[in-house]
């Protein structure tokens, strides 16, 4: 088993990456996650505000490494809280060498893009998690495959993000590789399932707070969720958003009740949808067996035919258990982000913020309308 080990500089970065370690682990068994708190003493290059991806510092990696127990094929990787950059490029999420090279298997990863705009008004617990697995799990492609970082953006994990802004688009996908190069290469590796076994398995927890999510609801959940009323004074607010704050917080307020209300009304149908499966396929069942005992080709024929006819409330039962994921979210995700305004240092910044808070709930509303 090849050893990922991820060093990490506090406690509460550990606590950030530590469950999402843990599914990698439990998703296959090639590679052995783990990570530990690291001081800035046992390696005195992360004292410094900015770190240089540089052979010297290679070199004093290495040999931290090997200090470590771990072989040249384990990976080390080490979570800073500088700038990082190379000789070539700056403000870099991350860096590393790959097998090849003298000093193999490092990567350094920068927490620098916490600060930065990216995670703007997102900036919860379980999103910077996710963005900084989403970088654990660049180094693990990068050092065990052919795969290198593309220009093209395209919400995959191997994104180069030229504009630092350009992670959003990987975080908005979600542990994904592009189709357009990536899985083709990855799928001549040997580790190409071990990877997607990974993705496959950070996936099944990760709820993206995306305000575009209103785009996959169904049309008669809008038309529970539209309110004039609401709307109406929304406009109204939108005009002054800055001083008018306590009021778009009400309408929030509102508008949870009114998702919570759409969720119930879900929760009625996912119920009776469980009595329609569940007749289905008893009805089913019993038909195959009559067919079977008394030697009736067209009884089990029959029988199947119920059992096929399971497929519509199936997929009826997804989509209302991913819908109610979203709602769950989504009015949560303009209230977190409108709290998140309170920490802008200054009047103007504030108002941007606001702003775009405003503009995202405007879409909710939009899109609720139009589908309604």
């Amino acid at each position: 088993m090849i050893n990922i080990l991820t060093l990490v500089p506090d406690q509460k970065i550990l606590d950030l990456i530590e469950n999402l370690l843990t599914i990698a682990n439990k998703s296959q068994k090639t590679f052995n996650f783990k990570a530990k708190i690291i001081s800035n003493e046992d390696i005195p290059i992360l004292k410094s505000s900015e770190l240089i991806f540089n052979l010297d510092n290679k070199k004093t990696l290495h040999i931290y490494k090997k200090q470590l127990g771990l072989k040249d094929e384990d990976l080390l990787i080490i979570i800073y809280q500088g700038l990082l950059s190379t000789e070539e490029w700056t403000n870099l999420f991350c860096a590393g060498s790959i097998p090849e090279e003298e000093y193999p298997n490092l990567y350094v990863i920068s927490l620098k893009f916490i600060d930065w705009d990216i995670l703007k008004g997102l900036v919860t617990p379980t999103l910077q998690s996710h963005a900084i697995m989403h970088l654990i799990l660049y180094s693990v492609v990068a050092s065990f495959t052919p795969l290198k970082s593309h220009d093209e953006t395209r919400g995959c994990i191997m994104d180069f993000c030229e504009e630092l802004t350009d992670f959003n688009e990987v975080l908005i996908e979600g542990y994904k590789l592009c189709r357009e190069e990536c899985q083709d290469v990855l799928k001549e590796t040997p580790y190409n399932e071990v990877i997607n076994n990974i993705t496959n398995g950070l996936k099944k927890d990760y709820i993206l707070l995306d305000h575009e999510a209103i785009d996959k609801i169904q049309p008669k959940t809008a038309k529970r969720l539209s309110d004039n009323k609401i709307f109406n004074r929304f406009e109204e607010i939108s005009r002054d958003p800055l001083k008018n704050i306590g009021s778009l917080d009400e309408i929030l307020n509102e508008l949870q009740s009114k998702v919570e209300e759409a969720r119930k009304v879900n929760k009625r149908i996912n119920d009776i949808l469980i009595i329609i499966f569940g007749t289905i396929m008893l009805i089913g069942l019993i038909i195959i067996l009559f067919g079977a005992l008394k030697n009736q080709p067209l009884e089990t024929l029959i029988g199947c035919v119920f059992e096929v006819l399971l497929i519509w409330p199936y997929t009826k039962l997804n989509k209302i258990k991913q819908e109610n994921l979203r709602l769950k979210t989504g009015v949560s995700v303009f209230r977190l982000n409108l709290k998140s305004c309170e920490f802008e240092e200054n009047k103007k910044g504030k108002k941007i913020c606001i702003k775009k808070v405003v503009n995202d709930i405007n879409k909710f509303f939009v899109g609720l309308k139009a589908m309604s």
